[in-house]
């Protein structure tokens, strides 16, 4: 029980990593959205390179939509096993009290 336990608080730990690095790239990802957003008239006042820039923004949404998605599905995956655990937990401790009973 020893080490199962030393693995669930190791697991616990990296979850915890992994979320608080979601929480900051979805902050980040959110920002540069935001960015791009507020800047955009003045991005399209630049008639000479109109299509260019056009094109570049297009690209970098498209980046900043797959690094959401990648941050929330991590988001999503680190919360799972951190339920699994505390699951596991739970049952670990009930089945160590009926048996001492």
């Amino acid at each position: 029980a020893g080490d199962h336990e030393l693995e669930n608080a190791k697991v616990l730990l990296v979850c915890r990593e992994a979320e608080q690095a979601g929480r900051t790239a979805m902050n980040a990802c959110s920002a540069c959205a935001d960015f791009l957003v507020q800047k955009r008239p003045v991005i399209d006042e630049a008639e000479a390179i109109r299509a260019e820039v056009q094109n570049q923004v297009s690209a970098l949404q498209a980046r900043i939509q797959a690094a959401t998605s990648q941050a929330t599905e991590a988001l999503q995956r680190a919360r799972e096993s951190k339920d699994r655990i505390a699951r596991e937990v739970s049952s670990a401790a009930r089945a160590d009290q009926q048996a001492a009973v």
